[in-house]
């Protein structure tokens, strides 16, 4: 999955320069620190950059250097989306996971540590965790990036619907349920429905269905109200099982719907 990230911190480099002599680095100020931080990171050495934007922020002032504070906190919030990128791609996870967890303190209004800890997670087959971290980076970016917040939710959805096409129903269930606890989704609850079908806990199947249909009516093709149908015949409720597969329109599951109606219709 492309990441599709800009970079913004350009122009935040152009917001402010500090000057400072050239002096050791025990007698470094915040100012001195917040500019070689700069410079490393211009110079993509993202790991000193971020030490040294760290070791700026350790020295500031809250009244005194508060525009150090607001910058640094961003441009090592980037540095550390950076240098946990380098880890994860040497497959230094671990590492990665931490760094990724430093950018996130430093600046949480930033969706990109959100997506590489997700990416971690993943690689290390913490789907669920990937799924929340996913869903926590959409929900940061949605506020400044309507796209960039749907990308990382439907990176979210894909892992679900991965375990659901995988057969998966345990898993589907699991991811399902992470999803749920962050955001609402039709198309999850979608595949929750069909995973507790398959598993013949009918009352939880059903629950999903129904509020898949609240929310997107029949969805994808009818899909909905296939999986609700299913469902009802499952039951052993024909009448209702029929009514839901009527309303399956023309497409993937409409000649299924047909012959489910004509043959419960001569039981």
């Amino acid at each position: 999955m492309k990441l599709g990230f800009r970079l913004f911190t350009v122009m935040v480099f152009a917001s402010i320069m500090f000057t400072a002599p050239a002096i050791g680095q025990d007698d470094a100020t915040p100012a001195s620190l917040y500019n070689d931080g700069v410079a490393a990171l211009k110079g993509k050495e993202y790991t000193k950059a971020l030490d040294l934007l760290q070791q700026a922020l350790e020295k500031a002032d809250p009244e005194q250097d508060e525009q150090i504070i607001s910058l640094a906190s961003r441009n090592g919030a980037v540095a550390a989306y950076y240098a946990g990128r380098d880890a994860r791609r040497d497959k230094e996870m671990d590492q990665a996971l931490e760094i990724y967890e430093t950018g996130i303190k430093l600046n949480p209004d930033f969706w990109g540590n959100y997506d590489g800890k997700a990416r971690v997670f993943n690689s290390q087959g913490n789907k669920a965790g990937a799924v929340k971290a996913f869903l926590e980076g959409s929900q940061v970016a949605a506020e400044g990036n309507a796209e960039k917040g749907e990308e990382l939710k439907n990176n979210a959805t894909v892992l679900v619907q991965n375990s659901y096409t995988s057969n998966k129903w345990d898993e589907t269930i699991e991811l399902g349920t992470a999803f749920l606890n962050e955001v609402e989704s039709a198309d999850v609850r979608f595949y929750l429905a069909r995973a507790y079908k398959e598993k013949n806990q009918l009352n939880e199947a059903l629950e999903h269905a129904n509020k898949a249909i609240e929310l997107a009516e029949g969805g994808s093709e009818g899909r909905n109200y296939f999986a609700q149908a299913e469902i009802y015949e499952a039951m052993g409720n024909t009448s209702a099982a029929i009514e839901a597969y009527k309303k399956v329109p023309s497409g993937t599951y409409s000649e299924m719907a047909k012959y489910k109606v004509e043959q419960m219709a001569n039981q």
